[in-house]
């Protein structure tokens, strides 16, 4: 049987090393892990591992590239692709996407790729097609979305009732590689340390995580989303942003809590008193940008301050911190939905008094799973800058990180 959850076998041309990584990290964005030779192939016998890999049951599906090279390599024409159609054959959950590439029309990728496989003429499939030789990234996350739709309808189609639909997102490490995690994002390689650029946030990372969601609702309709990973607090906003609430799928957070069980955070906990207050302090009338600031972990107000130069001036500030200025604990699903709610409340309490404010800025020091529950209430607020805290000493400083546009 295929374990719907698992990794997609690339099949290249090494020639096409480079169209190959884009596909790769393409794949990766949107959640499907993947099994390439470079990476992946250890010492032993080519031929023998090439067809125990793609007859493996942990090897979910096929991306075949198809480009006019591929007519001399003797290891895709006679090992790769018909261990490939011979799975495809052979049923139960496996499937391919093979691709046209490199200047070929559909004929002429179909008369390259079934040389060798009997009466089975990839011609004849509904084969996509690359417009440019090479791609690029555009290009790649193209493909990319083709694998990651089949991958949900077979995930989903496999799911019981009840059952969620595992998530997980990393940017601090490399996704791990288990089985039964249904969408693996897998940013550490878009990442530079703790920071992306802002043209990855804004070509590739935040268009990947609108599309899994956008994907999830139409292929996996009511099935909730268990989410969890080591990722940078932007990344959490952005997750939540992807999966507003109320519409669409429930998005929960597997919080984890060192020493003590995880939590699953999302707003069908019974929502409870979170011990933290509110406040809002206008500053100057001239500006227009909110600062809205989360001391859940520790103070964000001193990195704030050592970030001058990242910074506009504020028309005013809105903070979360515990009471008398402590450190806050969020001891429940409950108290952590409390808090999310609590704090977008008075962001809109405070964009109504002020009025004219064009951009907010948020600063959060605290669990991932608040920031995904605060990404989550985003909805109708306009533009929000999200940062990311460098611990370059005791204080640290803010860098600028995704611009999120919620619901836009």
């Amino acid at each position: 049987m295929t374990d719907p959850t698992g990794r997609c076998f690339v099949s290249y041309r090494r020639e096409r090393t480079g169209e190959a990584r884009l596909l790769v990290l393409a794949l990766h964005d949107v959640g499907v892990p993947t099994w390439q030779d470079v990476t992946d192939l250890g010492s032993e016998p080519t031929v023998e591992e090439l067809r125990r890999v793609i007859g493996d049951g942990a090897t979910a599906c096929a991306l075949a590239w198809i480009t006019p090279d591929v007519e001399d390599s003797d290891i895709i024409r006679k090992v790769e692709l018909p261990a490939i159609i011979e799975r495809k054959r052979a049923g139960k959950g496996f499937f391919v996407r093979p691709v046209a590439a490199g200047g070929l029309d559909y004929a002429e990728a179909g008369e390259i790729a079934s040389r060798h496989l009997g009466i089975e003429d990839l011609g004849a499939w509904n084969l996509a097609r690359t417009a440019s030789s090479p791609i690029d990234e555009a290009g790649a996350a193209e493909i990319a979305e083709l694998v990651l739709r089949e991958r949900v309808k077979a995930i989903a189609s496999a799911l019981a009732d009840g059952d969620t639909l595992r998530l997980c997102l990393h940017t601090r490490e490399r996704a791990p590689r288990t089985t039964e995690v249904a969408l693996a994002l897998d940013w550490f390689e878009r990442f530079d340390g703790r920071c992306a650029s802002a043209a990855a946030w804004r070509n590739l990372l935040l268009p990947a995580v609108g599309l899994v969601a956008a994907t999830v609702r139409e292929l996996a309709p009511g099935t909730p989303v268990e989410a969890e990973g080591r990722c940078a607090l932007p990344a959490a906003l952005a997750l939540g942003a992807a999966f507003l609430a109320p519409g669409g799928p429930e998005l929960r957070w597997r919080q984890r809590r060192g020493g003590v069980p995880d939590e699953v955070w999302s707003f069908a906990a019974e929502r409870e008193d979170a011990q933290v207050e509110i406040d809002t302090r206008e500053v100057t009338a001239s500006s227009e940008d909110i600062a809205v600031l989360v001391s859940i972990n520790h103070d964000a107000e001193e990195a704030l301050r050592e970030s001058r130069g990242e910074v506009p001036e504020f028309r005013g500030y809105v903070r979360l911190r515990g009471t008398g200025g402590a450190q806050v604990t969020l001891r429940s699903p409950g108290e952590a939905a409390d808090a999310a709610l609590r704090l977008v409340d008075a962001i809109k309490t405070a964009r109504t008094r002020w009025r004219d404010i064009r951009r907010i800025h948020l600063f959060i020091a605290g669990p991932a799973g608040f920031a995904m529950l605060v990404g989550q209430l985003l909805n109708g607020l306009g533009p929000i800058q999200t940062y990311e805290h460098i611990p370059d000493d005791a204080i640290g400083r803010y860098q600028r990180a995704a611009l999120l546009h919620p619901g836009a």
